[in-house]
């Protein structure tokens, strides 16, 4: 009967220890899934900030596109008008010059014409001193 009582005591602290060991362990896993929501959620809102900066940032890269988009279009526009004001001044320097020469090819033609006259006029002065 002492062998029972032994043993019915032996197995009420089992009972006991184990109802305690239980106990700790629910209360560790309280504690620990307390501790994984409350950084559950800082993780969950650092996330979203982060998510909030990339948009932010792709915003702002993209107005600095379109920023330097309109501002190489515009400077395009300006080398293009640039090109097109020198081209039509090239080409009205090219047609005065142009004009300029064939003015200066009659001058010397007629130069010519009239040296050659004179160069005739005294051959013959020299051949003949009284032909005028």
């Amino acid at each position: 009967m002492v062998v029972l009582y032994i043993i019915n005591g032996g197995l009420l602290l089992g009972v006991i220890y184990g109802i305690k060991l239980l106990h700790r362990i629910k209360k560790s896993h309280f504690e620990l899934t307390k501790k994984f929501r409350s950084s559950q959620i800082l993780s969950t809102n650092k996330r979203d900030e982060i998510r909030e900066s990339v948009k932010k940032l792709n915003t702002l890269i993209t107005s600095i596109q379109s920023h330097m988009d309109k501002d190489q279009y515009k400077n395009f526009s300006e080398l293009s008008n640039n090109h097109q004001i020198l081209k039509n001044k090239f080409s009205n320097f090219l047609k005065n010059l142009e004009e300029r020469n064939n003015s200066n090819e009659k001058h010397f033609s007629r130069l010519f014409t009239e040296i050659q006259q004179l160069k005739n006029r005294f051959e013959i002065e020299d051949k003949d001193p009284n032909v005028w």
